[in-house]
């Protein structure tokens, strides 16, 4: 693509993307998580209250039952290692929950296994790269509903067949997931995740 092909997409679709930043921009936010006792946080669509256990080893996040997660951490462990120990947690979670449900997505859709990432990502909950044949899921998505995480998967899976998101793209993920939009719809309306960031 030239330049000028370039310059001439973005022209064309202006409007189209400053309607999707004001989307963004408008889309609920967490507070900025401070790591204390009672502070909320969110795992598969679910609300936990946080309770932090002394602990002398490295910080480690464990699910407690009773609608409560624990942050196992030092008295003088610093935020980042806090939120290291978060993102450890989700991204351990979101990789066995992807392990154990991308092999059914992949032979509904016919498509060969991908690879698959998982990484914080600012503005979408996963893409594709059909030529590599890679997947890069958002860390975030940890934190919402199954049923949305599984949505963004088939939707991913989709783009290996069809690029973009034509009739015939939606067709087919309405053929494997009839309800793809009420999932949308949900994980849409979910909170982001703090950031202090804009265009």
């Amino acid at each position: 693509m030239t330049d000028d092909n370039a310059r001439l997409a973005i022209v064309t679709r202006w409007s189209w993307i400053k309607k999707k930043q004001k989307e963004y921009l408008d889309q609920k936010r967490e507070t900025v998580r401070k790591y204390v006792d009672g502070e909320s946080h969110y795992f598969d669509g679910h609300r936990y209250l946080l309770s932090i256990v002394k602990a002398q080893r490295s910080a480690k996040v464990t699910i407690a039952g009773n609608g409560r997660i624990e942050l196992h951490c030092s008295d003088d462990a610093p935020y980042s290692a806090k939120q290291k120990a978060f993102d450890a947690f989700y991204r351990q979670h979101l990789n066995e929950f992807l392990r154990r449900n991308l092999p059914k997505w992949c032979k509904a859709l016919n498509v060969d296994l991908p690879e698959i990432r998982v990484q914080r990502m600012r503005t979408k909950w996963g893409s594709c790269n059909p030529k590599s044949n890679r997947i890069m899921i958002n860390l975030e998505l940890a934190k919402k509903p199954l049923r949305c995480v599984e949505y963004i998967i088939a939707h991913e899976l989709v783009h290996l067949r069809v690029r973009h998101h034509s009739s015939e793209f939606i067709a087919l993920l309405e053929t494997v997931m009839p309800d793809w939009r009420y999932h949308k719809d949900i994980l849409n309306s979910l909170p982001l995740a703090y950031d202090e960031w804009t265009y």
